[in-house]
């Protein structure tokens, strides 16, 4: 983990806990100053707890692979995740196993395919090296949509970023008021490479964590790098 980042999950109860958690940090982010998404990524869902909703995000990568952040959950533990636009207590749920890998990277592997959504791509190898700092892409997620935390109804919504910087295994994404970014709740989600008549299906990181008051810029774990590659590949085809 970046030392200056802050995790983006959501793994309160009730909202009293959830508040405590954004103040003292250990949570997950959300989507700002983003663009509600109805069925724009439909691939996109979130993992959900039965008692406290929605807690990360994640993306669809095969017809039974769910790719999400390792932070998120217990490897080896029982999860569920639901597709649903907007998830309410009556939103479909498909559970599955998860299994963290080294770094960000994770799954949940469903039992039986998920059905009527195609599922997103994965990058080719060092395939995000040497983009451009004006780089677009498009951060999709479950997260809240506001500095103070709104509470209204969890919503899949996207926003459009651009690159900040890449390391060997993060790219940095800005988080600013103008052009959106991510915040709690969205951990786990993806970032697309690419944004308006640009963008593309292809996942070039996962949404980690970023600072504390989702203003300032935020971290995604990059796919493209052999570690990346060597856990999903024991899960999906790579490009």
């Amino acid at each position: 983990m970046l030392s200056w980042k802050r995790k983006l999950s959501v793994p309160s109860a009730v909202a009293i806990v959830l508040i405590a958690l954004l103040v003292c940090g250990g949570t997950a982010l959300a989507i700002t100053g983003g663009v509600s998404d109805a069925n724009r990524h439909p691939n996109v869902g979130s993992l959900v707890n039965a008692s406290a909703g929605t807690y990360c995000s994640g993306t669809l990568i095969s017809p039974t692979v769910f790719l999400t952040a390792a932070h998120c959950a217990t490897d080896g533990s029982r999860v569920t995740v639901s597709f649903d636009a907007t998830y309410t207590s009556s939103s479909r749920l498909y559970s599955g196993t998860f299994q963290a890998g080294q770094y960000e990277s994770a799954v949940v592997v469903f039992r039986s395919p998920i059905p009527g959504i195609a599922p997103a791509q994965l990058p080719t190898a060092g395939q995000l090296t040497n983009r451009p700092r004006n780089q677009r892409f498009t951060v999709v997620g479950y997260g809240q949509r506001q500095w103070p935390i709104d509470l209204g109804p969890t919503r899949r919504a996207y926003a459009v970023t651009t690159l900040s910087s890449v390391s060997p295994t993060y790219l940095r994404l800005s988080n600013t008021a103008g052009s959106g970014g991510a915040c709690y709740g969205d951990s786990g989600g993806p970032n697309f490479l690419g944004a308006g008549l640009t963008e593309t299906n292809v996942i070039a990181g996962i949404t980690s964590g970023g600072d504390e008051f989702c203003s300032f810029g935020y971290a995604a774990y990059r796919l493209d790098t052999p570690t990346a590659r060597a856990f999903l590949g024991q899960y999906v085809r790579l490009p």
